[in-house]
């Protein structure tokens, strides 16, 4: 009997650990996944930014 509480205590442990792990692995991929947009938003904006800048200096250029 004392064995058979001993084992089901070893599958909860092992059972939090892959929990455990599972939810690190998700946490993760969701963080990774936020600076992955976080960075496409960033270049695309830097990207707006010298366009717009681009633009500004054609005009500019032009009219000297």
């Amino acid at each position: 009997a004392a064995s058979d509480v001993y084992k089901r205590q070893v599958q909860y442990v092992v059972m939090f650990l892959r929990e455990k792990q599972l939810r690190q692995n998700v946490r993760f991929a969701t963080q990774a996944q936020i600076n992955s947009k976080s960075r496409q938003a960033k270049e695309n904006g830097l990207q707006n930014t010298l366009s717009v800048l681009l633009r500004a200096l054609a005009k500019t250029s032009l009219q000297i």
